[in-house]
């Protein structure tokens, strides 16, 4: 199992070992489970039941696995297993996370959200990291672990603090992404140092999330770092650029015309004819193609 973070569980956090999720249902095999790492691809925890009733989940789950193709009916049915779930049913329900079939994860993220708050965080990025890299980035995973982040936006910073020092690219990734949705009074200086990253994939994620914030401080670094060496994370930079960019940004972005990027060159104009006063309407413009993509996860 990687390594590189910690899972806080319950309002608190061991370095060490957690054995207990909900201490009177219980038992984590997996001593290791405070440093599950939220790059790791697949959510590897078992778990010894005791005294857990799962019939009625398990029904709801099975309705739910038969309207695979039915919006409305899977919609219905994930509302259903978000009311019956309670807290005796969060160990059944992490397991969920790791379901091959992504609306059954999305339904278990719902009601883990719910019950355990800012603590399951980390397993709902784990979540997301196995659907981006099977291929298939979850939408309402996102949107979920989106919206903890903003309800504990005071608590969860330090968490983001000390995933942004992680060994691993993948979650200094997360915290940079996460605090994308921080509120305004966070912390800008932890962002401004994953913009200057050694990993190309944590600079995009940091440029992807300084539009969120309406700083002179993080317009500035975003315009130094629109000649990062990482032709995408270049495009990041141009494209948050496009949407955050001021009067004293043009300099740059002027230079910029020239980058070998098409893409970059795309966001780039689109941002000097915004700040000329004359922005094609967003809806229809060609950066809103790009930045689709971009930022598929959010």
């Amino acid at each position: 199992m990687k390594r590189g973070m910690i899972i806080m569980l319950n309002g608190t956090s061991n370095t060490d070992t957690v054995t207990n999720l909900q201490s009177a249902t219980l038992i984590a095999t997996d001593a290791q489970l405070t440093h599950l790492d939220t790059g790791a691809a697949h959510i590897d925890i078992t778990y010894v039941y005791s005294r857990i009733d799962n019939t009625e989940l398990d029904t709801v789950l099975q309705s739910l696995r038969s309207y695979r193709t039915q919006l409305s009916g899977a919609l219905h049915t994930a509302a259903q297993l978000d009311k019956l779930a309670t807290a005796s049913h969060v160990p059944y329900l992490i397991t969920l996370l790791n379901d091959p079939e992504p609306f059954v994860r999305e339904a278990a993220a719902r009601p883990l959200a719910r019950l355990q708050g800012l603590s399951i965080l980390p397993l709902l990025l784990c979540a997301m990291r196995a659907c981006e890299q099977a291929g298939a980035p979850s939408r309402p995973l996102s949107y979920i672990t989106a919206q903890i982040v903003r309800t504990h936006a005071t608590q969860v910073e330090p968490m983001l603090s000390d995933m942004l020092n992680s060994i691993e690219s993948a979650t200094r990734q997360d915290a940079a992404w996460c605090y994308g949705f921080m509120n305004a009074g966070a912390a800008l200086s932890p962002l401004l140092r994953a913009l200057r990253d050694s990993a190309p994939i944590v600079r995009i994620a940091a440029a992807n999330a300084l539009r969120s914030f309406d700083s002179p401080v993080a317009v500035s670094a975003l315009c130094q770092a629109l000649f990062d060496p990482a032709e995408d994370v270049r495009v990041a930079v141009a494209a948050t650029l496009s949407q955050v960019a001021t009067v004293d940004s043009v300099p740059a972005l002027a230079h910029a015309q020239r980058d070998s990027s098409q893409a970059v060159r795309v966001f780039v104009n689109y941002a000097l004819k915004r700040l000329n006063g004359s922005p094609k309407p967003i809806a229809t413009a060609k950066p809103a193609r790009l930045l689709s993509k971009l930022f598929a996860r959010a």
